[in-house]
């Protein structure tokens, strides 16, 4: 069985993302730029103080599966 045809669908956590992935695969999942939802979490963290958006980020983190891993073939 291939990774790449598995029948998961939903958000993953990206591997090219800057933290743990979270926002780019939200961005990818979603179709929408990675810096607006970066500007969105740093207007919730600012508005809503920060601990409440990191504890959400991290719990996204660690109930996100991560992209499955789609070797290339040469």
């Amino acid at each position: 069985m291939s990774l790449s045809n598995t029948s998961i669908k939903g958000p993953f956590r990206s591997r090219h993302g800057m933290i743990l992935g979270v926002l780019a695969g939200l961005s990818e999942f979603f179709g929408i730029s990675r810096w607006i939802l970066r500007a969105i979490a740093i207007a919730l963290g600012l508005f809503l103080a920060f601990w409440p958006v990191i504890l959400i980020y991290f719990l996204a983190a660690f109930i996100m599966p991560l992209n499955p891993y789609q070797a290339t073939r040469y």
